[in-house]
């Protein structure tokens, strides 16, 4: 019974080991290390095999020498006395031996005394270079091809000392081993060479494979199992690390240690969080504006009580939900979070409507899109601010506004114009009557007075008397003509958008701009040099056209007021061009002073001034841009150049979105 449960238990240990080791870095590591030692045990074997190889190789060729020795005295004999039976009992010999595997004898004919035949026995090679095995006792000759077998030759001359004592060369002698007979000299070297590769690799990869999974794999699977019950939020997992030797920790222990410390870092961080995410709720919903936020997918994160106000949907109706079905009323301003996240900063568009219920249909909102770039991927926050008091009240200010900038030249062109109008114009068109000759009463006063009236008619029209008089005739049709536009001007614009020639709400502004220069900035309209650079004549927008005057009018008056009195040109200059087929921009640019950039900064805010007390209010500008952002849709923006100039850059939608 305690053998069956040692066995089970043994299957079950090596049934973890291996789902461990095919699951953990264990297996690369081993991989790797022993990818490497195989190389080096393979180039360690191969290199101690040649070199036992060579070595034997080198015996063998010591072993032909002595045999060379040994023989080279008996068998000069035997070739100088013409013994053939001795030369053939020699060379079979010599096959006998372990060390040689052929022989061959070469006996010059010229050389000797008799024609003794050269003689070759057992595996030598032909004169070609071709391996043959020559037959000791019939001397048959074998051409032998299908074989590995390679000869190692020893060749040495047969030498002679006559009576003379002369050295005669008698002959040449090959005496051939080969490398079978070496191979089989190291056969054994190289079994246990190999035995002892295996052995070394098998215990070393078992030792590895045993102090892997205890000192690695082990522990890696119990921190990942920690890991994974930190990750399903149980904060108070803790590793007990196995004892080492004393003042010695494993790095495994100071990983065991690392964790516990960090899960209880996070135990506690995990609280400031929660305590953080409540708060940042609460200001989320207490926050003055209706906000949304949303994912890259158009998921709803965060729905405060603001929105909830607007749209009537509560907070748990829409997280998690898609924000176009939640609120269809956004659809037509989608466009604003692909353009926030693509072009990565905030997008806006003011003073639009959201129908959302019977109570709010005729509500203006303030729609800002705040992409989150630190979140990965991209989130968004947008904000809607309920406008609809604001504008009411900006329209007030405009029309105050309005009223101050004109309030000047009504009165003074009232005074001016108006007052003496009305003598001018009868008085010119009782001149002309009076002096007309087709008239009975004229003729018969004329012959009174004894003139005669045609001539005197004819007089005045060659010194062109008569034209002088309808000049002033029409400088009154004119002033007419400017009292009837600064009527119109003060009027308040229509409550929708129409489409109007801006170029005659440009001209308008000019005429107005005439009159009003030359009375409050004491300059003669006559002195400017207005330089207008129309794209087109007929350009037709839709917009509030007395509001888009009343800009034109503010910057006009601006740019001359940034005149010197020193200059001699003073100029201003009045673009307008098309963008494309959806917007138009106008600039107006002036030769003056300039502004620096602290004034350039504050020009758009409310009250800001840079005239004398009691000589500005600091709200044109102001105003002009609340027209062109807020209620055209449209950009306003400035460039000035101390000393140089300044150009005011309005760009305007053709048409206005619905």
């Amino acid at each position: 019974m305690a053998l069956f449960r040692w066995y089970h238990q043994l299957r079950l240990d090596i049934k973890r080991v291996a789902y461990v080791l095919k699951h953990s870095i264990t297996k690369r590591l081993l991989v790797v290390v022993f990818s490497i030692y195989l190389v080096i045990t393979i180039s360690v074997t191969l290199a101690h095999m040649d070199f036992e190889y060579e070595f034997s190789k080198h015996q063998t060729v010591a072993a032909l020498k002595n045999i060379q020795a040994m023989i080279h005295n008996s068998i000069s004999q035997a070739i100088w006395e013409f013994n053939t039976p001795q030369i053939d009992t020699i060379l079979h010999g010599l096959c006998s031996n372990a060390y040689v595997v052929g022989v061959k004898l070469i006996i010059p004919q010229n050389d000797t005394k008799a024609g003794t035949a050269s003689k070759q026995v057992g595996l030598v090679e032909s004169d070609t270079g071709e391996l043959i095995y020559v037959d000791p006792n019939t001397q048959e000759v074998k051409l032998i091809t299908n074989t590995f077998e390679r000869l190692i030759p020893d060749e040495f001359p047969i030498e002679h000392i006559d009576s003379l004592n002369r050295k005669l060369t008698i002959g040449t002698m090959y005496i051939y081993s080969s490398n079978k007979i070496v191979f089989a000299q190291v056969k054994a070297s190289f079994a246990l060479i190999i035995i002892n590769a295996l052995i070394k690799t098998i215990a070393l990869w078992i030792f590895f494979l045993w102090a892997g999974y205890y000192f690695i794999s082990k522990p890696l699977a119990q921190l990942t199992e920690a890991i994974k019950q930190l990750a399903e939020g149980n904060w108070n997992t803790q590793l007990i690390a196995k004892p080492g030797k004393k003042n010695q920790k494993t790095e495994i222990n100071t990983l065991f240690e690392t964790f516990n410390e960090t899960s209880h870092k996070l135990r506690l961080t995990e609280d400031k969080l929660r305590n953080s995410r409540n708060r940042l709720n609460i200001i989320f919903d207490t926050m003055p504006s209706a906000l949304v936020s949303i994912n890259s997918k158009n998921i709803i994160q965060g729905w405060n009580k603001g929105i909830t106000e607007i749209t009537g949907i509560d907070v748990q109706d829409a997280i998690g939900h898609n924000l176009i079905e939640v609120f269809p009323a956004f659809s037509d301003h989608k466009y604003l979070i692909t353009e926030a996240l693509n072009d990565k900063k905030e997008q806006q568009v003011q003073h639009v409507k959201l129908a959302c219920n019977e109570y709010t249909n005729n509500n203006l909102y303030h729609i800002t899109v705040y992409p989150l770039l630190t979140i990965t991927p991209s989130e968004v926050v947008i904000r809607i601010d309920d406008v609809t008091d604001q504008v009411k009240n900006e329209a007030g200010l405009a029309q105050v506004e309005k009223l101050a900038s004109v309030g000047a030249s009504i009165a003074g062109v009232a005074h001016e114009i108006n007052n003496p109008l009305a003598t001018i114009m009868l008085n010119t068109q009782n001149i002309l009557r009076r002096i007309d000759p087709t008239r009975p009463s004229n003729l018969q006063t004329a012959a009174d007075l004894q003139i005669d009236l045609p001539k005197q008619y004819q007089y005045l029209e060659q010194r062109e008397i008569i034209k002088f008089i309808q000049g002033i005739h029409d400088a009154g049709h004119r002033a007419s003509s400017i009292v009837k536009n600064m009527l119109k001007f003060t009027r308040r614009s229509t409550a929708d958008m129409e489409k109007h020639n801006l170029v005659e709400i440009i001209n308008d502004a000019l005429q107005i701009c005439a009159s009003d220069i030359s009375i409050q900035e004491h300059i003669d309209f006559k002195e400017l040099q207005i330089e207008k650079n129309f794209e087109q004549e007929d350009l037709e927008i839709e917009c509030y056209p007395l509001e888009i005057q009343q800009v034109i009018l503010n910057l006009v008056r601006n740019a001359v007021q940034a005149l010197s009195p020193d200059q001699l040109l003073k100029s201003v200059k009045i673009s307008l061009t098309k963008l494309g087929e959806s917007k138009i921009t106008l600039e107006i640019s002036d030769t003056g002073h300039g502004m620096t950039n602290e004034v350039l900064e504050q020009i758009f805010q409310p009250f800001f001034t840079t005239k004398p007390i009691g000589q500005g209010t600091g709200l044109g500008l102001s105003v002009c841009r609340n027209i062109i952002v807020q209620k055209h849709h449209g950009t306003m923006s400035v460039e000035s150049t101390p000393g140089q100039g300044t150009t005011f850059k309005i760009t305007l939608p053709i048409v206005q979105a619905k």
